[in-house]
């Protein structure tokens, strides 16, 4: 049995409730891209419609997500989580960062000026003892952006620096490029800021190319490049 279509007088009611509500072509437009309206026009019992708990959605304010405490939320850094990391008795950046698979941690490629900052220096590479536990602020980059902008939004310089050890200690949660843990593994960077023997604060990262390892970098906090956006920053 064919339904019957839609009255004149039925759709004339439908443009008075427009003309009552000031529904102009822009705000019907909204509507119809909404599918709100489609929705409504496909419920197979209208008369089931209970219009006042329909009312409260509608109306209701979205709760707002509750961001930990010390992380910021801005323009440029959009909050992610907090992790903590364990002490550290003794850390050999030549030992365990070299290029090869160590301790369950897949590292492919170090650039050079890593090499030149933590492999490399004074020809032992950067050893670290007795590293406190910390509690590390991830944020994910809304935007691109130099160093300059993320440490001043941070608190500065002294407040984003952590430790090589630190960021390690992450990295052997996501030896192979697991997706468990707070590091990025889509070919997007996890910065770090971290001193070399000599006091120079270098911007530090890591990330996971699939089929082969871990890419490990350093570079000059003055850099001119902008890190991208989606890069994730971790910071104490």
């Amino acid at each position: 049995m064919s339904k019957s279509p839609m009255t004149t007088t039925q759709l004339g009611y439908v443009a008075k409730l427009c003309e009552q509500h000031s529904v102009d072509k822009d705000r019907a437009d909204a509507l119809f891209k909404s599918g709100l309206l489609s929705d409504l026009l496909a419920v197979e019992n209208p008369a089931g419609i209970d219009r006042e708990a329909f009312q409260k959605l509608l109306t209701a304010k979205p709760k707002r997500r509750r961001i930990p405490k010390g992380l910021v939320d801005s323009e440029l850094l959009e909050p992610v989580t907090t992790v903590s990391v364990g002490r550290i008795e003794a850390f050999s950046a030549r030992e365990m960062m070299s290029e090869g698979t160590r301790y369950g941690v897949k590292i492919y490629k170090t650039w050079d000026n890593f090499k030149k900052h933590f492999l490399n220096l004074n020809r032992t590479g950067k050893n670290e003892l007795e590293v406190p536990a910390q509690k590390l602020r991830v944020h994910k980059l809304r935007k691109n952006s130099k160093d300059g902008p993320i440490f001043a939004e941070l608190g500065g310089e002294t407040v984003v620096e952590t430790n090589l050890a630190t960021m390690y200690e992450l990295m052997k949660k996501q030896g192979i490029g697991q997706g468990n843990g707070p590091l990025l593994v889509d070919g997007k960077a996890n910065i770090f800021y971290i001193k070399d023997d000599n006091g120079i604060l270098l911007a530090v990262c890591c990330l996971w190319i699939a089929n082969y390892g871990w890419y490990v970098g350093a570079d000059a906090i003055s850099r001119p490049d902008d890190w991208d956006a989606g890069d994730q920053v971790f910071s104490r």
